[in-house]
């Protein structure tokens, strides 16, 4: 029985002696992850009998076989009478040379060492499949979110208030590759059809005790087992690598959308393509394995015992992905992260997607009797987003900016009742209490689209409502001028104690001055229609000066207009009028001391 050991083209002979050992590399559970089946290649060489015996001859074949061994990959068989019994493609070790009797100058004895990913063919299985990786890491994290408490508040009148409950999801996996040599091809011809399965395929491993055979552009994948009678194409690639494919007869090729059968099988012709060979970088196949571990799972938020979520409901939003990897050290590593809230927890009807987070401050001071209330917040959307499985699967359902602004046009009607239940605890045990005014005094809205953010800051008070329902502000002041003494004032040269003051015997009249200032909404555009829009003298400011005229005209003898001036700025909708009142009582006697 002949045997015969080639790597490459190089022909060990003698064939040596070898060791084989396996071992599993496994995760931190024990889950295996990929084998390592190293052959220890244990022999001599030496240039008897083709040659002549000596040092440098010896020296000589020591340099052959180093340099057969010099690359990786090449494709290591051991055939018996012709036949292949182990065939695979390894990483070459270390080579060593012992010493031997002669001092090398027969023979050498030298060992190499020589590691698959794989049990070769004719070894077994190894019932591993790709990809190729040599260790990994895989590691979910659940916590709650900073200062995103949930609470829930009772407001007048519209009811409950509140915030869902919010989580940050992280998961992390990373994992190191192996360079995975292969340097066979499998020419595949067919006998035509819609769909044809010529074309170039690779070795891609075993699943299930059998191989699957994957074209390099990715278009199709055929699997056979035992030989070219039994074949299947599938359109979608992964779609073999998980077990999913439809079962098919010998000689029928799928689609995703039909079966189509061929007169007569494929040819499955291999052809070698040299060392040194990967079909994809370590990193890569790191990838591959990182890859297919990303995603949500519901699970993690309930699984552990710990947190004891009802993960019916609660949905994860903002989605992101950050990956990282060495291409010389063969590593990958993807971090994804969400925000997972439960959003009936919101207690808004037709709130979107959001976190929102307010302060609502009080404050009142000893000068005036005005209690002022501002509510200042922030709304953060969360975006819905899509990663799918392939380039271009990418897609936003809905940005960031777009659930903050639906999430807005239903909040903002609330701030009003925010303020007023924390202006009800202020105004308690006051003597006198005011309503909360509907209208703020100042308006503050910024709105971020590239952050998905809106801030907000509100301020209102318990003034008194306006006289004028379609004023923005109005100011009313009332300046009475009481009458004081006429006294002439005469002037003495040379006098110490001043002017010699003489009583005249009489007062001043009495004034009353109003003033009304009120500003409005203007008019738009710059026509006619602004000049002439209505300022609000012919709406309520006549109304509200008439009781004060009345109430002069009612009690004194004489009254007397002394001043009535309006000034009215379109542009600015800004009025004011201005009346002063001169009166007297001819039945009284003048009197202007305080206490006389």
């Amino acid at each position: 029985m002949a045997t015969i050991m080639t790597y490459g083209s190089y022909r060990l002979v003698p064939a040596p002696i070898i060791n084989i050992s396996k071992s599993f590399q496994r995760s931190g559970d024990g889950t295996k992850l990929g084998s390592v089946f190293r052959l220890s290649l244990n022999g001599t060489v030496t240039p008897i009998p083709t040659g002549d015996a000596g040092f440098v001859n010896v020296m000589t074949t020591q340099d052959h076989l180093r340099n057969a061994f010099t690359k990786d990959g090449c494709n290591f068989g051991i055939s018996c009478d012709g036949v292949m019994v182990f065939s695979g493609n390894p990483r070459v070790g270390d080579i060593n040379f012992s010493e031997t009797g002669d001092n090398w100058t027969q023979r050498t004895a030298y060992t190499i060492d020589l590691e698959f990913d794989e049990e070769p063919e004719g070894a077994g299985e190894d019932g591993l499949a790709p990809p190729y990786i040599e260790s990994a890491e895989e590691e979910w994290n659940l916590e709650p979110m900073d200062n995103q408490e949930h609470f829930s508040w009772e407001l007048p009148t519209i009811g409950t208030d509140s915030n869902p409950f919010s989580f940050r999801l992280s998961h992390n996996v990373s994992a190191k590759g192996k360079r995975h040599y292969t340097v066979t091809r499998y020419q595949v011809t067919g006998n035509g059809g819609p769909v044809s399965p010529n074309g170039t395929y690779v070795d891609a491993g075993k699943y299930g005790g059998k191989h699957y055979y994957e074209r390099q552009d990715g278009a199709f994948v055929i699997w056979w087992s035992g030989g070219a009678s039994e074949w299947r194409i599938s359109v979608a690639p992964n779609d073999v690598a998980a077990g999913r494919w439809r079962v098919a007869g010998a000689g029928n090729i799928e689609s995703t959308y039909a079966s189509i059968t061929y007169t007569g099988n494929p040819v499955v012709t291999a052809v070698d393509t040299g060392c040194d060979s990967v079909e994809r970088p370590a990193w890569q196949e790191a990838r591959e394995y990182v890859v297919g571990r990303l995603g949500y799972e519901a699970t993690q938020m309930s699984s552990s015992g710990v947190i004891n979520l009802n993960i019916d409901n609660f949905v994860a939003y903002n989605h992101s992905r950050v990956q990282q990897y060495g291409e010389l050290d063969g590593t990958f590593n993807a971090t994804e992260t969400w925000v997972v809230i439960n959003p009936s927890g919101a207690g808004i009807p037709g709130s979107g997607h959001c976190l929102e987070d307010f302060i609502v401050n009080a404050s009142q001071g000893l000068d005036n009797d005005i209690s002022t209330i501002s509510i200042e917040g922030s709304i953060n959307g969360l975006s819905t987003i899509d990663y799918g499985t392939t380039t271009g699967d990418y897609s936003v359902t809905e940005d960031k900016y777009s659930a903050a602004s639906g999430y807005w046009a239903t909040v903002k009607s609330r701030l009003y009742y925010r303020a007023q239940l924390v202006h009800n605890d202020v105004i308690t045990g006051k003597a006198i209490t005011r309503s909360l005014n509907t209208s703020p005094t100042t308006i503050s809205i910024g709105h971020s689209p590239s952050k998905g953010s809106i801030n907000y800051s509100y301020e209102y008070n318990d003034r008194p409502s306006n006289c004028v329902p379609s004023a923005l502000s109005e100011v009313i002041s009332i300046v009475d001028n009481n009458p004081t003494d006429v006294f002439a004032q005469l002037t003495i040269m040379g006098r110490q104690l001043g002017p010699i003051l003489q009583d005249i015997n009489t007062i001043t009249n009495p004034t009353r001055e109003l003033s009304v200032e009120v500003v409005v909404p203007p008019a738009t555009g710059c026509g006619v229609s602004l000049l002439t829009h209505t300022n609000p003298r012919n709406d309520v400011v006549t109304y509200i000066l008439c009781p004060i005229e009345a109430d002069l005209t009612g009690t004194y003898n004489q009254v007397f207009k002394t001043n009535d001036q309006e000034t009215w700025n379109p542009k600015e909708g800004r009025y004011s009028r201005n009346v002063s009142y001169t009166y007297q009582d001819c039945s009284i006697t003048g009197v202007t001391l305080l206490c006389p």
